[in-house]
């Protein structure tokens, strides 16, 4: 889920817009895909956001032993898919500067060393 798909009422979150790719997937990709586009910004991961989100998250839906350990290595999946994705979209199917940087997000966090605050 990607900010750009979702759709306010003011501050309101009011519906969810994301059918461009649908598949079938693992839930704790999705979670991990919501993680990224919405508890980062500047390329910092932001503590309390991604604290908030995998709170909510977890109301709904308990994460397994097996996800919550695997998180991490789901998160950086997650970005690398979204990397490819973003440099095939918008670098070589439809060249976009505006989005083309967002190819390189993997690299700007550097999630090859990020450590993930207490959830």
């Amino acid at each position: 889920m990607d900010p750009e798909n979702c759709l306010f009422n003011g501050n309101q979150l009011v519906a969810f817009l994301d059918w461009e790719e649908v598949a079938t997937t693992p839930a704790i990709l999705d979670l991990s895909i919501c993680l990224l586009n919405f508890c980062f910004e500047d390329n910092r991961l932001h503590p309390e956001l991604f604290q908030a989100m995998v709170k909510g998250y977890t109301q709904e839906r308990k994460l397994t032993d097996d996800e919550l350990k695997y998180l991490p290595d789901a998160l950086r999946y997650a970005c690398l898919v979204q990397c490819a994705w973003r440099f095939l979209q918008f670098g070589v199917y439809h060249p976009d500067p505006k989005y083309i940087g967002s190819a390189e997000t993997y690299w700007k966090i550097d999630l090859d060393h990020l450590q993930l605050p207490d959830f």
